[in-house]
């Protein structure tokens, strides 16, 4: 997409966001997924990978991998209470790396319901939809541990 400096600011003031890091104790900022909320055109709400980022030197580590995981758990666990039962993204069509990543996470390319907004990446790249659906349940984590 380009430069997460300024867009991350952003995504972060989002209401009900999953936002999952990875980094070494005292260390920096490794890797990170960003999941949100996306109201569409007829009322529904999707869940909506705002962004996975890794570290440049650190790709092909498994660690876009890892946090796309967590943070999909942390939908999955909260999708009743959010009422959103797809989660989808925008990838750059030429992004390979990328779209196997999703694919292996369960997301398949094109989405039941059309996600709003610009089909291309600011650098002009074409966007790609993926989808995944979700099956969750009616707790969270924290819950289901209180509650066992």
């Amino acid at each position: 997409y380009g430069d997460y400096r300024e867009a991350i600011h952003a995504w972060l003031r989002q209401p009900r966001l999953s936002c999952q890091v990875l980094r070494e104790p005292g260390g920096p900022l490794q890797a990170f997924c960003l999941i949100g909320l996306l109201p569409v055109p007829d009322g529904r709400i999707l869940g909506y990978v705002y962004g996975v980022g890794v570290w440049v030197n650190l790709r092909r580590s498994g660690l876009g991998r890892k946090v796309l995981e967590a943070a999909l758990s942390e939908v999955r666990a909260r999708a009743a209470r959010w009422g959103i039962s797809e989660v989808v993204l925008e990838v750059a069509e030429h992004n390979q790396a990328a779209r196997r990543l999703f694919r292996a996470a369960g997301f398949s390319e094109g989405s039941s319901t059309p996600v709003p907004g610009e089909r291309r990446y600011p650098s002009g790249a074409r966007s790609v939809t993926m989808s995944l659906a979700l099956e969750h349940s009616d707790t969270d984590p924290a819950e289901r541990e209180r509650a066992s």
